[in-house]
């Protein structure tokens, strides 16, 4: 060959990340009472082969509704921010459970008998790319039950502390 340095071709190619993600809500399996704090907990699956990282900013967001019939009113708004998925499926917590500020979200006070709606939105903010983000929410609903008078009525309260633990 009489020309040796034209054989190579160089190119540059941009592999973009994409995700698959889905959400479904994990079934309560305690009531909710009227001024007690909650933790709405939801499945998270990731059915792509690359992890949603803390450095895709992915957030999951609760919002809370009151129903009344056919209306839904909104009450509440929370966001899990840069919640990641390590694994196929993951559960997310809203609030952060792990947070050092947890408050829970509060069942108001006299709102026995009231429905509420509790949806659940992965990828809230829309920062993970993916191919069909119209199965990222889902929604459960829960009847608020009355404060009864004692959470333990069958707790036994003693006077003065004993004074050792050896029986």
């Amino acid at each position: 060959e009489t020309r040796s340095n034209n054989n190579a071709v160089q190119a540059q190619f941009e592999v973009k990340k994409y995700s698959e993600l889905s959400t479904s809500a994990v079934t309560p399996s305690a009531d909710y009472i009227e001024g007690n704090d909650i933790i709405a907990s939801f499945y998270v699956s990731n059915d792509s082969s690359t992890p949603v990282l803390p450095s895709d900013h992915m957030s999951y967001r609760l919002e809370v509704y009151l129903v009344d019939g056919a209306t839904e009113t909104l009450v509440s708004t929370q966001d899990n921010e840069d919640a990641f998925l390590n694994r196929p499926d993951e559960v997310c917590y809203v609030p952060e459970y792990a947070a050092e500020d947890h408050e829970g979200w509060r069942v108001p006070e006299n709102s026995a008998g009231k429905l509420y709606m509790f949806r659940g939105i992965a990828n809230a903010g829309n920062t993970v790319r993916e191919r069909n983000p119209d199965n990222n929410a889902t929604f459960f609903m829960k009847t608020v039950k009355a404060k009864e008078t004692s959470q333990t009525p069958n707790t036994r309260y003693e006077r003065t502390a004993p004074k050792t633990d050896n029986p």
